[in-house]
């Protein structure tokens, strides 16, 4: 089960939400000096987002929010992914990452290299996603493959793009505007997100672990 039967009010890590908007800034750094040679403020409404903030941290006007995303059109040349696009959320194995033919195109030495490089219970291949699972809350989309229009349920969010939110009703997890939340992961499911979001920010620098 992917998504609660039967949610509560609270907010919580993973809840998809609507009705938020989020602004970024697209800059230019000068050469020297502390004001940047240029800027410019980008707002976007959500029609649907992510709670991030991890659940003992929601409180204080503040929220962490990220857009739910159309899939990767090029995931659909993986049959491993096109099984169940969810897939992506788990470690997987070197065999598992790859379409039969680019696995079919590696030499002995770098499928070895790839073997050797797996952690115990497998590694992730896409380390800044999570999808999500389709849910009649979740409006469908078309991708276009191989000739042939698909119609997909799956979304994703991808850790890169978070965002504060400011939001003079969000008191704590149990005082938050109830109206805005659509859907609640399963236990199961958010731990997985809670492990992969660990394994994001975990990872050292290659300088790091000399």
């Amino acid at each position: 089960m992917f998504y609660e039967q039967n949610p509560d009010e609270n907010l919580r890590l993973g809840d998809v939400v609507r009705g938020f908007v989020i602004t970024s800034a697209d800059m230019r750094p000068t050469p020297s000096g502390p004001q940047p040679e240029r800027y410019r403020i980008e707002v976007a409404q959500l029609e649907l987002a992510v709670v991030l903030s991890p659940c003992c941290s929601i409180g204080e006007k503040t929220l962490t929010l990220t857009p739910l995303l159309k899939i990767m059109r090029t995931w659909h040349k993986n049959p491993y992914y096109v099984q169940d696009f969810t897939n992506i959320n788990r470690p997987m194995t070197p065999e598992q990452t790859l379409p039969p033919e680019d696995l079919d195109g590696l030499s002995s030495d770098e499928r070895q290299r790839r073997l050797d490089s797996v952690e115990p219970g497998g590694s992730y291949a896409f380390v800044d996603f999570f999808v999500y699972a389709p849910h009649g809350l979740l409006p469908t989309y078309t991708i276009r493959w191989n000739g042939e229009d698909r119609a997909i349920g799956h979304y994703r969010i991808d850790f890169r793009k978070m965002y504060k939110v400011d939001c003079d009703e969000v008191v704590d997890p149990k005082n938050t505007p109830k109206r805005v939340k659509r859907l609640q992961l399963s236990i199961d499911v958010r731990k997985q997100l809670r492990e992969k979001l660990s394994h994001y920010f975990g990872r050292p620098a290659r300088e790091d672990e000399l």
